[in-house]
């Protein structure tokens, strides 16, 4: 099992920043915290890609950085391609679940990525749901490898923040489409924050699990530290991803 301090953030790919930027903010309520705009293309090995550049806004919600942000991602090397999932039902992640004072419901950012509105005192990124095809599986991978508390059957949950993880299982679709690559438009990954991404990593070689790639130093752009990253793949394809910061 991997030891990370907590769930870090959610990494939604965009089509225009800015746009995508403006929808969570006025109809989320999330705020801008923190930019990553690496100013070169950099080796991209452990996206799966050979080269990456992109701009990027994280976004907060009432309880601020301690608790997970939204990563919003547009894509400039290479650029970001194809849409969300069409379907309700394919394998991966669905939705995003937001917590709001003020609203309810289902909605669609500008590129088609499902969020969902729940009531709470205050706003904030609170869950995703992941399709997944055999949920006995899934669970095991989210509780035994990654570290989440089982809440009930298809529920999970982040120990250090809540952030919940429900699981809604549906037989394998005819023609399932390929996993997810990591500049396709919409929910691509989920992170968490480690103090030793080297133990985690040797922890996930250890359960069985193979990463897209050793972890491997990520520029984030001016003013910001370097970090490492390491991503791999849940039991239906869906991108979880380890990150070390100085």
């Amino acid at each position: 099992m991997i030891h990370p301090t907590r769930i870090f953030h959610v990494n939604v790919n965009c089509r225009d920043l800015d746009r995508s930027v403006a929808f969570y903010r006025d109809v989320i309520g999330l705020r801008a915290r923190i930019r990553t705009t690496p100013e070169a293309p950099q080796p991209g090995a452990g996206f799966g890609l050979e080269l990456v550049q992109w701009d990027a806004w994280m976004l907060e919600g009432d309880a601020g950085y301690p608790a997970p942000l939204l990563d919003l991602l547009e894509w400039h090397v290479p650029r970001g391609t194809g849409a969300p999932p069409s379907g309700p039902l394919d394998p991966g992640f669905s939705r995003l679940r937001f917590t709001s004072a003020s609203g309810r419901g289902v909605h669609t950012d500008p590129d088609g990525t499902r969020v969902e509105l729940v009531g709470g005192d205050r706003t904030g990124l609170a869950g995703i749901v992941v399709n997944c095809t055999d949920a006995a599986r899934t669970r095991h991978h989210y509780a035994d490898v990654c570290g989440l508390t089982v809440v009930r059957d298809d529920l999970l949950q982040d120990p250090a923040t809540g952030f919940a993880v429900e699981l809604v299982e549906h037989p394998a679709p005819d023609g399932a489409p390929a996993p997810r690559q990591a500049n396709d438009l919409g929910i691509f990954r989920m992170a968490w924050i480690t103090d030793d991404i080297d133990r985690d990593h040797a922890a996930l070689l250890d359960a069985g699990v193979q990463p897209v790639s050793v972890p491997a130093a990520l520029a984030m752009g001016p003013g910001l530290p370097a970090v490492r990253a390491l991503f791999w793949r849940d039991p239906d394809g869906a991108c979880l991803e380890l990150i070390q910061s100085p």
